[in-house]
């Protein structure tokens, strides 16, 4: 029952920094994506995998997605939402 209880607390804390996330209201513009070099429009500036928008990291961009890092928690966000 220890081992139930941790991971319930784990996921209410991933649930509350993924909410967090959200109310960034970061939004993804556009995406160019090439195998040696992405690179993605966000709030009208160009980011790239490293950079930091909003306190996320942007840890990696693909076709149509962003996988960002905030306070741990990975999240996604594509184009357009």
């Amino acid at each position: 029952l220890t081992r139930i209880g941790l991971t319930a607390g784990r996921l209410r804390v991933r649930d509350a920094l993924e909410e967090e996330f959200r109310g960034l209201g970061i939004e993804v513009q556009g995406i160019v994506w090439r195998p040696n070099g992405s690179m993605a429009l966000i709030k009208g500036s160009i980011v790239r995998e490293g950079d930091i928008v909003s306190g996320a990291l942007v840890e990696e961009i693909r076709q149509g997605e962003i996988i960002f890092n905030y306070k741990g928690v990975r999240s996604r966000l594509s184009a357009g939402k």
